[in-house]
Formats: structure tokens, sequence, C-alpha cells
């Protein structure tokens, strides 16, 4: 089998990246050079360190490359792809260490392979690694190999960051390799930090900014300053992920920035991205009030065709209490010396009651009440108004029916009444009031009374 990290590829131009060396560079000849970790002599036949898939337990442990891992890799290669790259990775790793100057795009591609197999199982990998080579990440191109080179890579792969923040949410420590101890820091961790505030993830994004702001080497040569990554952020996350809370916390981030200038800039892109949220907040509230309208207009119109229904109602029985009226009244037309002549349903009574509800409980049939001319009203000249026996107006005649009856007072006589029925159509506010009309001068107006159809025509009665 080749040797993974042993191939001289062709170079790839990516942003920070050195020149390959042609040659291998040897332990004594680099300052980063990590003393090789001392490796543990693995028997392919004893498969107690090795789990179900064939993979070591340990994921920390070094493999001896002197071992003969050939017939493993073989045996799964057609199988488990992932092992393949892994076992080669663990059986090259002292040529990792000892040539890693000119392995550069090896790491990326095969941490990149890895993810597309398993993002659990690459991430074990990718961890081991940083923590392998943790000391010579304050090399900025160290840096890019291990940390901005895989992201770079990755990103360009798939939708990769949104997969990566469960990884950063459950090991702090793999978060504070890629955030505090890069050298190399640029667009791609922007791009994480968005995706966190895009996913609503703002512990995540705090504690990730606590590790970028103490990085020592955040707005030194290869690394961006602290309010350019902001300024990626807030371009690129979109609009409805911002709400109030979102703001304050980013505006707060903000606000720590010692350029003046920047501020500035930045809390308007953010005023910006916060347009929309007060936008939205404000249609969706003219959005209820619309909805709470047509509801009540809903109700409104229940309600008056419930009304319009009462009142048939209530029409239909008045049509019932008059003709039960004037069958009594036949046989007996006279109460306190005056004749019977009309038998009317007062109007506007839930107006003239309106300020007087307690009226209506104290009022029974058969109490009298008292006609009083209004010809000064500017609705109607010929209206007369009806009151208790306190005074309190309790309605009107209808004006179907005051033609007459003010013909009647105006010319000098005196009508009265007495209620015959009380009523209130229910859940409504409709009140019937139904009064029987007696005039004390029958004789004189007699005429007048048997020529009107709208006045009941009875015959003269006979001395009492």
């Amino acid at each position: 089998m080749s040797n993974f990290f042993k191939i001289n590829r062709k170079a790839k131009s990516k942003p920070g990246a050195a020149p390959l060396s042609s040659t291998s560079v040897q332990p004594n000849q680099t300052e980063n050079h990590i003393d090789k970790a001392p490796f543990v002599k693995i028997d392919p036949a004893d498969r107690s360190i090795f789990d179900e898939n064939g993979y070591p337990i340990d994921i920390n442990m070094p493999i001896d490359p002197a071992s003969d891992l050939n017939q493993e890799i073989l045996k799964y290669r057609s199988a488990d792809g992932q092992y393949q790259f892994s076992a080669a990775l663990y059986a090259n790793f002292p040529d990792l260490k000892e040539n890693f100057e000119e392995n550069r795009e090896d790491v990326a591609d095969i941490i990149c392979d890895l993810f597309l197999l398993d993002e659990s199982y690459a991430y074990k990998i990718w961890k081991w690694l940083l923590i392998t080579f943790r000391s010579v990440l304050s090399s900025p191109s160290n840096s890019y190999r291990l940390i901005s080179g895989v992201l770079y890579t990755l990103a360009h792969q798939y939708t990769f960051f949104e997969h990566l923040l469960p990884f950063l949410r459950s090991d702090m420590e793999f978060s504070e390799i890629l955030f505090r101890e890069s050298a190399y820091v640029d667009k791609r961790h922007a791009l994480i930090l968005a995706s966190c505030i895009e996913k609503q993830d703002c512990s995540l994004f705090q504690e990730l900014v606590v590790f970028l702001k103490s990085n020592p080497h955040l707005g030194h040569e290869n690394a961006i300053a602290f309010e350019k990554i902001l300024q990626i952020v807030l371009e690129e996350i979109p609009s409805p992920a911002v709400d109030h809370g979102i703001y304050s916390i980013l505006s707060d981030c903000i606000k720590t920035s010692a350029k003046p200038m920047m501020r500035k800039i930045l809390l308007k892109i953010l005023d910006g991205k916060l347009e929309y949220l007060l936008k939205e907040e404000a249609r969706k509230k003219a959005e209820k009030k619309r909805l709470k309208r047509i509801e009540e207009q809903n109700l409104l119109h229940q309600k008056e065709i419930a009304s319009r229904l009462n009142l048939r109602n209530t029409k239909l029985k008045y049509h019932e209490l008059k003709l039960a009226c004037l069958s009594q009244r036949k046989n007996d037309p006279y109460w306190e010396n005056g004749r019977f002549i009309d038998f009317q349903a007062l109007a506007g009574t839930m107006i003239a009651l309106k300020d007087h509800t307690e009226v209506l409980a104290s009022l029974l049939p058969g109490d009298r009440v008292e006609l009083v001319r209004e010809p000064y009203n500017a609705k109607d000249p010929a209206s007369i108004s009806v009151h208790d026996g306190t005074g309190v107006k309790l309605g009107y005649i209808s004006n179907q029916a005051n033609t007459l009856l003010s013909f009647i007072i105006d010319h000098g006589e005196y009508l009265f009444g007495r209620i015959y029925s009380l009523g209130r159509e229910t859940d409504s506010d409709i009140i019937q009031i139904c009064i029987e009309i007696f005039i004390k001068n029958a004789i004189l107006f007699l005429s007048i009374l048997v020529s009107n159809t709208n006045i009941v025509s009875l015959p003269v009665p006979s001395e009492r």
C-alpha cells in the first residue's frame, strides 16, 4: 500500500499557505519539531484492543508503523472505506510528524474524506491531530494546515458549519483550540459564528467569542481583527434570524470594540438587520388587529342577526298579545273611567331606560302610565312619550300610531295607559312594553275613532 503522507502532490493555491518544500524536513531542521510519542506494539491477532468495527479502542494510541496492517486494510477496504483512511493515518503518523511541512494538503483532504464517510469519527481524528500538534499551532502556516485549511476544504465540499456546531458545543477543548490557540484566523471562523446565530445557539456563540477575544494572535499577521470578524458575521446572518435577544448580544460585542468608527459601522449594519424584525413585528401586530377586528365584526354581525330574529319573534308575540287584549277589551272596554281605544308596543325603550335599568324591575302589568305630548321634538313633532307613576320615561308611542293620538291630545282630550305586558328577549337588549290606551271622553271622538283604521272600532257602549 502506498504511503498517504509521502506522496508529493501538486501545490494548490490556498490563502495563507506556504510553498511546499521539495524535500522532507527532518526533525532537527525545524524549530517546531515534536518528539515522537512512544509507540505501542499492536498484535493484529489480539482483538481486545479493537472494537467490533475494527477500530482501535483508544483513539489517542499511536500505532507502531512496523506492524503489518496491510492485511487489515485490505480486509476492510471494500466493506469500510473510513477504516482504510484512518488506518493509513495511524500507520503513517511518524512520517506525518517528520514531514509535516510538505504534507499540508494530505491532512485537509483525508479529514474531508473522513467527514464525508462519518462525521463523528472524522471529528475524533481531527481532534487527535490538533492535540498532537498543539504546540506548533502558534505558527500561522501550521494553524492553516490543521484548522483553516481543513475548514476551507470542508466548506467547499458540503454544508459543513452547521454540522460542526454539535461538536463545538459538546467539546470545549476542541472549541478552544480552534478559536483561542489558532494563529491563523480568517473568514471560516466568522462563518462558524454566523451559523451559531442562524441556529439561535446564543450560548455557544458567546463562548466562542470569549475564546476568540482571548486569542493573542487576533489582529496580527494572518489573523483578521475582531471587528472584521463581527462585520462578516453581521453580513452573513439572515435578517429573520435576528431577534431582540440576539440583537442585544451582538450590540454588546460591538460595544467592546476599541475602534469608534468600526463600532458605528457595525451598529448601523446591525440596525439594518433589526429593521426587518421591527417591520415583521409591526406586520404581525397589524395582522393580529385585523383578525381581531374581523372577529368583532363577525360577532357583531351574529348579534345583529340574532337581534333581528328576536325582533321578528317579538313582533309575532306582539300580534298575539294585541289579539288577546282586543278580545278582553270587547267585553270590558273601561278602566278608571276611561274607554279603551288602542293597543301599542312602546318604541325607544332601550334608549329611554338606559340610565334607569332598575325601573323595569319595579313595573308590573296593570300599572298606570301617563302619555305626554312632545310637540317640540325635533325628530317627530307628533311624538308622544310614556312615563311611569314616578315620571321616568319608558319610551314613545311608535310614529306609525302617534298621528291620531297626538291630534286627540292637541284637541284637549286626556289619554292615559295601562301596562299590559313586560318582556325581554333572551340574550338580547330588546325590551318590549305593551300598553293599553284609554281616553276619558269617548263619545266626543267616536266618529274619529270609527273612521280611522289604525284605531280599534268598538260599538258605542250603553249607559252604565
